[in-house]
């Protein structure tokens, strides 16, 4: 049985730290289990929102070039199609802001286990 010690996140993830291997390739160590209160850096709420809003940059500015030329050729049928694709665009992308932000560290900070409280 291996060794070693979890911390579980408050995202779905797990800092696994072997100390002793067994033969076995154990998924997860025997030892103590800890709760950290934060995340792993890709499911930080701040770089999260940050994907996001790049991604939805992206997609609005293809869109509203499309837009542009729909409204330069005249072609009203296209030009609320576009206008409806940006509005889906849009939504989709506040969805994913506030998903993101359910793992938001509490405003008292980080609690690292172990960690002696200063005063």
């Amino acid at each position: 049985m291996c060794k070693g010690t979890v911390t579980h996140l408050r995202c779905p993830h797990k800092l696994v730290h072997f100390a002793v291997r067994c033969a076995g390739n154990c998924e997860l160590p025997d030892g103590p289990r800890f709760m950290l209160e934060d995340t792993c850096a890709g499911c930080h709420p701040s770089f999260r929102v940050h994907l996001i809003n790049a991604k939805y940059e992206r997609v609005r500015v293809e869109l509203t070039e499309k837009l542009r030329l729909a409204i330069h050729e005249g072609r009203a049928d296209e030009q609320q199609k576009m206008h409806r694709e940006l509005a889906l665009a849009q939504s989709a992308c506040i969805q994913e802001v506030l998903l993101a932000r359910q793992y938001r560290v509490p405003v008292e900070g980080v609690i690292w286990p172990g960690k002696v409280e200063e005063e």
